[in-house]
């Protein structure tokens, strides 16, 4: 039953996530950033709003454990997001980009969420 769950789960995983440059959320990554999926959570692309991260396709796994079913999911999905709401912008983050200071580009994408969209 174990080696089942596991299949459906992740432990920690590696994705490369490509990034719009143009949009505030992807200034100064140079198109890319990588993110840390410790849970199996999948959100498709935002309709109405700005998709600044994404991951494009299955083959974006870069290292780490991640369960064969879920790995086959991943692709084409939405990993950092922006929409307008109201009078602001409501920003989404699919994983943390600041666990345990994990990775430096973390911070940059969230000060450009605090600081850049929506100015």
């Amino acid at each position: 039953m174990e080696r089942l769950d596991i299949s459906s789960g992740t432990a920690g995983a590696i994705y490369e996530v490509k990034m719009d440059q143009t949009h505030p959320l992807g200034y100064g990554t140079g198109g890319k950033f990588y993110t840390l999926k410790n849970n199996s959570n999948r959100f498709a692309y935002l309709s109405g709003g700005a998709n600044a991260g994404i991951i494009a396709a299955n083959d974006s796994y870069r290292t780490g454990y991640i369960g064969y079913k879920i790995k086959s999911k991943m692709g084409e999905s939405l990993a950092i997001g922006a929409e307008r709401l109201g009078r602001g912008q409501m920003v989404y983050f699919v994983d943390n980009p600041i666990f345990r200071s994990f990775w430096e580009s973390g911070k940059l994408v969230l000060s450009n969420a605090i600081f850049m969209v929506g100015q």
